[in-house]
């Protein structure tokens, strides 16, 4: 599942929010800081 899917998920927040959350750096996978979200997870 790509990361910015699974944020949409999990916080019902829209593809457009998710990726600004993502881009904005506040996203840890495993302990790094993700900026893509095409990343699997």
């Amino acid at each position: 599942m790509r990361l910015d899917k699974y944020l949409c998920d999990a916080l019902g927040a829209t593809r457009k929010q998710a990726t600004k959350i993502i881009k904005s750096g506040e996203v840890l996978v495993d302990g790094e800081v993700q900026k893509s979200g095409s990343f699997k997870v």
